[in-house]
């Protein structure tokens, strides 16, 4: 176990562990409550739940490839009057990277 998850399990409530060292600096921990033991969780307990979550992001996705459409469509039909065009944006995930 790393060294850090060591002292963090060994603390008890309220007790101020000494400074440990991780890959992103060092580190002072304070349990603030007691550990709990670790319990699983059924899936028929969270099913609802998760399926609610994948629907969404589907929709998003769904949305948003709408959109990206949408506006590639509509870009050669759409004209500005000069001093009114929108600046130009980027979209990370549908701009290639450049070479």
């Amino acid at each position: 176990m790393r060294p850090i998850l060591k002292l963090a399990f060994a603390l008890k409530p309220h007790e101020v562990g000494k400074p440990v060292k991780s890959t992103y600096g060092w580190h002072v921990i304070e349990a603030l409550t007691p550990i709990t033991k670790q319990t699983t969780t059924k899936l028929s307990e969270v099913r609802a739940a998760i399926r609610q979550q994948l629907l969404q992001q589907k929709k998003q996705d769904e949305m948003r490839k709408w959109v990206d459409d949408t506006q590639k469509d509509f870009k050669s039909k759409t004209s500005f009057q000069v001093g009114y065009e929108p600046p130009a944006t980027t979209n990370a995930a549908t701009t290639p990277p450049s070479k």
